[in-house]
């Protein structure tokens, strides 16, 4: 009998349905039935298109019908319950939740009232564990979040938590020694075959050919600092040849930030949703790659996507990003919430910005797809060093 696996994940925005197509494409095959649930405008978006299309044929769709509520704990109180609903319907073996941070608290603690039939489990992945890092404020809602979710992990209600931050899987490890058997670190998947062709990309998206080219991808918003950056940019000891290139979904904050810069002719604009292969041409095309987050808390696979493609990052000193540029020798660190600091970290990227290659595209292939695949397969990582 196939053994019923269920991918809950309501939302496709940013990274959500990139997760799913690597769950698909983990799980598929070796006698196992997959579902996907999710809302269905998720199901009509772009991004379901663009990610998720062409492995149809791998899954069954299972809508949602959630009420939207503002309220984010009672939105993650009605999806945990949504989602235990579905899962008794249909009998899954599994059910994996790709972004367990929205859900953690509520569902643990549906779980800890109605436990899963033996032989059923819940897996997800966490991304972010704020509660966890040292160097915020030590707020007591923080405390009581941490306090909730190490009671959580210590329980038995998920069989398997995977973490991409390996700052808040190593916080977690010494926090919750007896759920060490249940916790894993896992790799923040990227495709690490970056092919060469600077000119070309340039072209492709204007860029001058000798021009020296700061690049920020994804969605481009004060959540990622690109107004800091802005600001920093127009300040800065410049060049003609010194460009800020921005690739993605602007915010509106953002697209009034660049209408309103002294530089306007100096920064190159990309304002729409981006595929895989157009942002690997972008990061070819750039000489710096920059993940200036303030304060942000987990990952970032850009500073992964650009270590893959040997080039330098210009990055926040706090959490996750500082502690892997500064351990990989990824690039330089600066303080984000400061402006001079910024300054001098462009200074830095139009002068001589250097990485250590090796270790770089070591790091990058110890967060490869494959790794990812393997880890959530249930296997050890230990090819990955992980």
């Amino acid at each position: 009998m196939a053994k019923r696996i269920l991918i809950y994940e309501p939302s496709a925005s940013g990274h959500h349905f990139k997760y799913v197509q690597l769950l698909i494409r983990a799980f598929s095959g070796q006698g196992r039935e997959i579902f996907l649930a999710s809302k269905g405008e998720s199901f009509d978006s772009i991004e379901y298109t663009t990610l998720l299309k062409e492995y149809e044929h791998l899954f069954t769709k299972v809508l949602i019908d959630c009420s939207q509520v503002r309220n984010i704990y009672l939105m993650s109180l009605l999806h945990s319950w949504n989602l235990l609903k579905i899962a008794k319907r249909y009998n899954y073996d599994l059910v994996f939740i790709p972004y367990l941070d929205i859900y953690l608290y509520t569902l643990g603690f549906l779980l800890r009232l109605y436990p899963p039939p033996k032989g059923r489990s819940f897996e997800g992945i966490i991304f972010r564990g704020d509660c966890s890092y040292d160097g915020l404020p030590k707020r007591r809602r923080n405390r009581i979040r941490r306090y909730v979710m190490q009671m959580i992990l210590a329980s038995q209600v998920f069989h398997r938590v995977l973490f991409i931050d390996e700052l808040i899987y190593e916080s977690f490890l010494k926090s919750v020694p007896q759920a060490n058997g249940r916790m894993a670190l896992c790799p923040d998947p990227v495709e690490t075959d970056y092919t060469t062709g600077r000119d070309e990309f340039r072209r492709r998206f204007a860029i001058p050919r000798e021009a020296k080219a700061v690049g920020v991808f994804g969605l481009i918003d004060s959540r990622k600092g690109v107004d800091r950056l802005l600001r920093a940019f127009d300040a800065s000891w410049r060049a003609p040849s010194h460009h800020l290139f921005l690739m993605g979904n602007h915010s509106e904050k953002v697209r009034e930030c660049v209408r309103n810069s002294a530089l306007g002719s100096q920064i190159i604009s990309v304002d729409r949703f981006v595929t895989d292969d157009e942002m690997v041409s972008g990061i070819n095309a750039v000489d710096v790659v920059a993940a200036v987050y303030p304060r942000h808390v987990g990952s970032a696979s850009i500073v992964i996507r650009a270590a893959a493609a040997g080039k330098p990052v210009l990055g926040s000193d706090f959490g996750w990003i500082g502690h892997m540029i500064r351990k990989h020798g990824l690039g330089k660190v600066c303080n984000v919430r400061n402006g001079g600091s910024l300054v001098e970290g462009f200074r830095w990227a139009f002068n001589n910005p250097m990485c250590d290659v090796e270790e770089a595209n070591a790091f990058a292939k110890q967060n490869s797809v494959d790794y990812f695949i393997d880890v959530v397969r249930g296997g050890s990582g230990q090819k990955a060093n992980i």
